[in-house]
């Protein structure tokens, strides 16, 4: 018999799946801006935990969850991302995505082994082709599909723990979702630690400070709508044009972000002339003259 949300939740889980499956992208564009190897993933889950506290913080003094008492939970699909993150600096993306992507096989022998669930034959058959497509790709190199660096044993451990975690989450009763949410960036930053200590040598060099700053803005405000205004000299338009390829254009009235591209002047113009705007204003000094 069909969960009577049945329609709703393949769709979220197609998007969740699409989601995961384009993660490497920010993780590269990371990469590019200088937080090198694992630096960017340490970066995004410390983000997380700073912009959450303050909810928890809210929840706690309500008297209600914050998620600090789910560390089984939180190790567990902390973990596996973090494993799965940092499986892509190790290994092909194509690798550590079916790698990882095995997760519905071991979520199956646990249900088996924790919770005395038996699989239908339409999963067994469909697990069976995952394992057939599993083989196809890998056997191009072996005979037997083994991982075969030190990234793929990350993806595959990642989905295992991942797995783990999703298994110990349906035994757990939850006071909403933000408890699930904010134990996940908790624990799975104190994993993602100890992980690159034990990692320590693929990490790579620890970033300059200014790259920690501009690449954490970046993952603050990636989500957000930014329009940029910019002054008539070719050093501002020239700015104007590289930033817009990058983050996009936003019309002013539905931005969130403001970022004004020019001198000192040309700030003050902006926020003047916008000083009833209650919208976030952001200078960048691209004029002839100023500080």
């Amino acid at each position: 018999m069909r969960h009577p949300h049945h329609y709703k939740i393949s769709i979220a889980l197609a998007i969740s799946a699409g989601a995961w499956g384009i993660y490497w992208l920010p993780q590269r564009i990371l990469e590019e801006g200088g937080l090198t190897g694992g630096w960017g993933t340490i970066a995004q889950m410390i983000i997380g935990v700073l912009l959450l506290s303050p909810i928890a913080m809210w929840r706690k003094i309500k008297g209600r969850s914050t998620g600090l008492e789910l560390p089984m939970v939180g190790l567990l699909v902390g973990g596996g991302f973090i494993c799965y993150a940092l499986s892509f600096l190790l290994t092909d993306v194509v690798r550590a995505l079916i790698l990882f992507y095995m997760t519905p096989i071991w979520t199956t022998i646990f249900e088996m082994l924790f919770l005395k669930r038996r699989p239908g034959l339409e999963r067994v058959l469909t697990l069976a082709l995952a394992l057939g497509g599993l083989w196809i790709v890998f056997s191009k190199q072996t005979i037997i599909p083994l991982p075969q660096n030190a990234g793929d044993w990350l993806a595959l451990a990642g989905g295992a723990i991942f797995a783990g975690g999703m298994i110990r989450l349906e035994v757990t009763k939850n006071d909403g979702v933000f408890p699930i949410i904010f134990s996940f960036f908790v624990y799975g930053s104190l994993f993602n630690i100890v992980a690159g200590f034990l990692l320590s040598e693929h990490l790579g060099p620890v970033p300059a400070i200014d790259s920690f700053v501009s690449m954490s803005l970046f993952l603050i405000i990636i989500s957000e709508k930014i329009a940029f205004l910019a002054a008539d000299t070719d050093s501002a338009q020239a700015a104007l044009h590289e930033l817009t390829e990058i983050y996009g254009q936003c019309d002013f009235k539905e931005a969130d972000y403001i970022v004004a591209l020019g001198g000192d002047g040309f700030m003050l113009q902006t926020l003047k002339k916008n000083q009833k705007s209650k919208k976030n204003f952001y200078g960048i000094n691209s004029g002839n003259y100023g500080f």
